[in-house]
């Protein structure tokens, strides 16, 4: 295999700002990246939605043929090293095979998160994070997950491989995906066309892996602030922000700069700021040192650090530019969430044309298709209304109407005299004085809105729109009607909540989090397993100054629902209730998956050899017959003190070796404070504890048990089973304190008058509830 390393090519540029510029390239085999494929054939077999690719020297990344084939790319880099600019950014491949024209690639990166942490020997496309369950032969993008970043060409079939082909920034930018990036990897899928494509991936013995070559970013703390937040490009920013990076590495200060006009923040420096951009130097690495900086909203800000030396130099490391938009003042309300009625309609003509966009282009500017528009019935007689019903209370802001837009002398049907009226409960209404005509539209394609009613801010749940004449003629023209309506609400409920509702695999010591309202001074958080009682109100409440709730302390296997209601007093509605959301946590915790244990010497940093945190009997074998581990592995063989094939999870898995020819047992211990999890295994509230048992046919038939605190359990399966067998335990039968479990022991007993010998994999200890068959 072709050495996968990390490599920086350096050129020092001899600048007045002193910058070093780096070029990193980084393949999936460097760190913790990883590449593989997807498949969900029609043919199923070895390419179906549970078949394993992680070891293929060839990715087939690029295969899609409705219902027939169906193969994704799916690779990942390891960007935890990486710092600096993150544009230009260049995805370059070695195909191995090609078949047909050149053809253009679509690309996705998985949203920054724990889904990152797949693991390729048992990634499947019923298991990979951004895909979604479909009919063989298909594919379906779980778009929650994914988000489309551009496309690459792949070049036609070719006749000497490999044939390397790379992404053209301008069609594919990652920038705003890796600058996003919070846990150092970054993973991509690919979906393709008609046409065959395979890559090599970084099991190939010859060709090069995935490459993604960063030209202007470096390896560890460079000299320039980094990793902004917001994030450079970031949208819909809270106007109240704090500015936050990550120091350079000699930073003693930081020169803060942020400003609406791209050139004041470029060019400003602390003795020429024509337009006071520059804020001034402060010691910590965000601004405000307390409290938050407001801006106006809706604005594009352009912000940069620059670093400053400690004396005596003083040196000033000019940082990038970088910039956000903050949120509107307001937002639409979806017409998903209105409800449109009307005291009538035309044939094809309903209501609610006026709420789902169909007559207007990406300008907001409405065509003269009738079809996209609400008219009542033929000979109306006023008053004619229409009523729009919301999914919810909202503080509304504005509302945008289009009139009637019939071609040429049609546009008669448009409403002139109206009466606007809101509501809370459909019944109450109070009226609108603001606005009491529309203007007739102009009969004409690309017919723009010239009608914003204002709500100043009320609270509604409906409005209503009646008219009381038309601008037609005479008895001519006796319709009404309407070709859109748009309705802006300030959002003072609370929203984006992390988790997300419908979350799984959640931590059980979860922090709550949300976007919260506008100008909300407290929070209620209602919180419960029970779904009713929060949706009623009656669940627990807890009031929080901040929109944070936890950590919290969760059982395992859980589904949990919550709701935040958002209140401020002095409000003449003080109080927005918030939907309920939901999150389930994880099925299990681990107490030891084997994961952590490597080959450094004893007494190097990081050394962490399994023998000695799971005591064996190695060196007193006539007295304890058990050996964990592979006892003397061949380093330059690709040998190891654990399993690396054989895994039930994960990449290692534990051998356990037992001898009872002399020794009567055999028993491998760990004292649980050398576990992550520790002694106290009521976190959770676990009922069971669960283990993973692979045999070998030539194992001998010894007892096999597990002692946790001196309480003995047997295992009943098959130690000659060259499969995975689990062994669960209820806590309920061992009766010991689950609140200071001190001692684990996996051991084997001798079971007739000379003993055996045998050997185990052991993977994956885990503890669940409810017990786990």
């Amino acid at each position: 295999m072709i050495n996968k390393t990390i490599y920086i090519l350096m050129t020092m540029l001899l600048v007045t700002t002193s910058i070093v510029q780096a070029e990193v390239v980084l393949t999936t085999a460097d760190g913790n990246g990883a590449d593989t494929y997807l498949a969900n054939d029609g043919q199923s077999g070895d390419f179906g939605p549970d078949s394993i690719h992680g070891a293929d020297t060839s990715l087939r990344a690029f295969r899609q043929l409705a219902s027939t084939r169906s193969k994704t790319g799916y690779i990942r880099f390891d960007l935890s090293d990486v710092t600096g600019d993150m544009s230009g950014a260049i995805l370059t491949f070695d195909a191995t095979f090609l078949k047909g024209s050149a053809k253009a690639v679509e690309v996705y990166g998985l949203i920054d998160g724990e889904d990152d942490f797949w693991d390729e020997s048992t990634l499947t496309y019923n298991t990979a994070p951004g895909v979604l369950t479909a009919t063989l032969g298909n594919y379906t993008l779980d778009t929650s997950k994914v988000t489309l970043l551009g496309t690459i060409t792949t070049p036609g079939a070719g006749e000497l491989y490999p044939v390397s082909f790379s992404s053209n920034p301008a069609e594919l930018s990652f920038k705003t995906f890796l600058d996003s990036d919070t846990n150092g990897l970054v993973t991509i899928l690919f979906i393709g066309t008609d046409n065959e494509g395979e890559v090599a991936s970084k099991e190939h013995e010859t060709f090069n892996a995935p490459t993604l070559t960063l030209p202007y970013a470096s390896i560890g703390p460079g000299t320039e602030a980094f990793k902004p937040n917001p994030a450079d490009g970031a949208e819909d920013v809270l106007r109240d922000v704090v500015l936050m990076w990550t120091p350079g590495s000699f930073a003693d200060k930081h020169d803060v700069y942020i400003g609406n006009d791209f050139d004041d923040v470029y060019s400003a420096t602390p003795t020429d700021d024509p337009n006071g951009v520059y804020l001034g130097r402060f010691d910590p690495n965000f601004y405000p040192d307390s409290g938050t900086l407001r801006l106006k909203f809706g604005q594009t800000y352009y912000w940069r650090i620059d670093e400053v030396n400690a004396p005596p130099d003083t040196f000033v490391y000019t940082g990038p530019l970088w910039n956000f938009t903050t949120e509107p003042l307001a937002y639409p309300i979806p017409g998903e969430m209105i409800t449109a009625t009307a005291k009538s309609n035309a044939p094809g003509q309903g209501p609610e044309n006026t709420i789902n966009g169909s007559g207007l282009d990406a300008d907001d500017l409405h065509s003269i298709q009738s079809s996209t528009m609400w008219l009542s019935t033929a000979d109306e007689s006023p008053p004619v209304w229409i009523k729009y019903e919301f999914d919810k209370p909202y503080q509304l802001h504005q509302m945008s109407v289009w009139n009637y837009n019939g071609e040429s002398i049609l546009s008669m049907y448009g409403l002139k005299n109206v009466d606007i009226e809101y509501s809370t409960d459909d019944t109450n209404w109070t009226k609108i004085d603001s606005v009491s005509e529309f203007p007739q539209a102009t009969g004409e394609d690309g017919y723009e809105s010239s009608i914003t009613v204002e709500f100043g801010a009320i609270a509604a749940k409906n409005v209503r729109i009646t008219a009381n004449s038309n601008w037609g003629i005479g008895d001519f023209f006796k319709q009404y009607g309407l070709s859109e309506v748009r309705f802006t609400f300030i959002p003072v409920s609370a929203r984006k909540p992390s988790p997300e509702s419908g979350a799984t695999d959640v931590a059980i010591d979860a922090l709550l989090s949300w976007r919260v309202g506008r100008e909300a001074t407290e929070h209620n958080v209602y919180f419960s397993k029970d779904q009713q009682s929060v949706i009623d109100g009656t669940a627990p409440v807890v009031t929080v100054g901040q929109p944070i709730y936890g950590p919290l302390s969760l059982d395992i296997g859980s589904t949990y629902y919550w709701r935040i209601d958002e209140v401020n007093n002095n409000q003449a509605n003080p109080v927005w209730q918030g939907g309920t959301w939901n999150f389930s946590t994880t099925e299990y915790i681990v107490v030891d998956d084997f994961e952590s244990y490597n080959d450094i010497t004893p007494g190097e940093e990081g050394s962490n050899r399994i023998y000695l945190t799971w005591i064996d009997g190695f060196d007193n074998p006539t007295i304890n017959g058990s050996t964990m581990g592979y006892p003397e592995p061949v380093f330059t063989d690709g040998e190891h003190f654990v399993e690396t094939d054989t895994v039930h999870g994960g990449k290692q898995s534990a051998p356990v070796f037992y001898d009872n020819t002399t020794a009567s047992i055999s028993e491998v211990t760990v004292n649980t404070e050398d576990l992550p999890l520790g002694g106290d295994w009521t976190v959770g509230a676990p009922e069971s504890l669960v283990l993973w048992i692979y045999g070998d046919p030539n194992n001998s038939a010894e007892q096999m048990y597990v002692n946790l605190n001196n309480a003995r359990v047997n295992f009943n399966g098959d130690l000659t089973q060259a499969e995975w067998q689990g062994f669960s335990i209820d806590f309920a039968s061992l009766g010991i304190n689950l609140s200071d479990v001190t001692t684990l022991t996996i051991g084997f007993e001798r079971t007739g008058t000379t003993g055996g010998t045998g050997m185990i994999f052991l993977d994956d200890i885990q503890l669940y509830t409810p017990l786990n068959d």
